[in-house]
């Protein structure tokens, strides 16, 4: 009797325990389980239909499968895989006029879950920090013209930049909160993308200007030696300005088309010796260190788009273009260089035609991109130096920003 009395205690014990592992657990995912998904062998990408853009996955043979209930006519956008390539993220306006932010499980196509909770529209959505759980996840997307880090894990947002006035004045008090506003309206009018750099100290932005072009910032978030926010750094002036992030270094890479000359003290432009033009950019060295450039081009009919840098951090990605004004370029091929300084000079063209989207695979061993064939712009992939090219869509459609899960092998 007794032994049986025991082991009854023993197996209360341990389903106690059980029960409350659970709850903790529970509490810890606050509500949010997801199932573990395999997209090892997926790429994401946009089909182009008639009147919209629907989210897909695409399979190594090139079978496509289409994120389900998608209405048709609505416009799915910006896809972003969650770091550990469990979920794909893509901005959509399915369920209403304005764009929200849906998560997708591709490995078991059930409906795409709406995780933004209010009425403002999103764009941009990036994952830039890999987080140690899940609820932990957080990305970068603009908000009405603002920055904010959104959290899918209850679907709020916290404005980052331009730095919230009730932040400001709880570190610098009184009504500093609207001289820094005033500030960053010297810039521009709203914010196009931004990317976390150094483990989140820094963060770079394009800002829209009010005329026309876009403005480079960088804001420091570690206070100066008065614990004030530091006021922003202003980079470079252009008609357009494309940024991407070397995860190794956390350095950012800027791509400018025709950049405004600044003024010099006469008022007059200081000539720049370029109009378009690739740099590295780091923030966290000496004024005089903290950019330099890859490729510099003082012919307007000669620049490039589209860069994108390999996880290891050695090669830069890039579309060579020809100008064709407001910030513009027709591709001219896909070419690569030396991440480094002067890294153009030892640059080469690996593959031809008229290519877009490029990206490489986690490892860095291959690469994907759209490439017009016929009457189609079908997904390609190919080894990371363009050997081995592949059309994996065919003539099933057109394509756009393809991207590979980072559990791609």
């Amino acid at each position: 009797m007794r032994s049986r009395s025991a082991r009854r205690l023993v197996v209360f014990v341990v389903s106690l325990g059980v029960v409350g592992w659970l709850f903790v657990w529970l509490v810890g995912k606050k509500g949010d389980i997801q199932l573990g998904s395999d997209t090892s062998g997926m790429i994401a990408a946009m089909l182009l239909t008639e009147d919209g853009s629907h989210a897909v996955t695409i399979d190594s043979k090139g079978a496509v499968t289409k994120s389900a209930g998608y209405p048709a006519g609505r416009t799915d956008r910006d896809l972003a895989w969650s770091p550990d390539g469990n979920r794909l993220f893509f901005i959509s306006n399915r369920k209403e006029d304005s764009f929200h932010i849906f998560r997708w499980d591709p490995q078991r196509n059930t409906d795409p879950e709406q995780r933004s909770i209010d009425k403002a529209g999103r764009s941009n959505l990036i994952f830039d920090e890999k987080p140690a759980t899940d609820t932990e996840l957080a990305g970068l997307l603009t908000v009405r013209g603002t920055v904010q880090e959104f959290f899918p894990v209850n679907g709020k947002s916290s404005q980052i930049l331009p730095p919230s006035k009730q932040r400001v004045e709880a570190e610098e008090g009184g009504g500093a909160g609207n001289t820094f506003e005033l500030l960053y309206n010297r810039f521009g009018k709203s914010f196009r993308v931004a990317r976390w750099l150094k483990s989140k100290r820094f963060i770079a932005a394009v800002m829209r200007r009010e005329e026309r072009g876009e403005t480079l910032i960088i804001q420091d978030f570690e206070p100066d030696k008065d614990g004030k926010i530091k006021p922003p750094m202003q980079i470079f002036t252009a008609e357009r300005i494309e940024i991407d992030v070397d995860q190794t270094s956390q350095v950012l890479v800027a791509n400018i088309l025709e950049v405004t000359p600044p003024e010099g003290p006469d008022g007059k432009p200081i000539k720049t010796g370029f109009i378009h033009g690739i740099f590295m950019i780091d923030p966290s060295k000496s004024s005089d260190e903290a950019v330099a450039p890859i490729l510099l081009s003082p012919d307007i009919k000669q620049c490039t788009t589209e860069i994108k840098c390999s996880p290891d951090g050695s090669t830069l990605m890039f579309i060579p273009a020809s100008y064709s004004g407001d910030g513009n370029g027709t591709s001219l091929g896909l070419g690569s260089c030396p991440l480094k300084p002067q890294g153009a000079s030892s640059g080469s063209a690996i593959a031809s035609g008229s290519i877009t989207s490029p990206s490489f695979s986690p490892d860095g061993t291959k690469i994907t991109y759209i490439k017009r064939e016929g009457l189609n712009r079908a997904v390609f992939i190919a080894d990371s130096n363009g050997s081995n090219a592949r059309n994996l869509t065919g003539t099933s459609g057109n394509y756009s920003r393809p991207l590979f899960s980072p559990q791609y092998k």
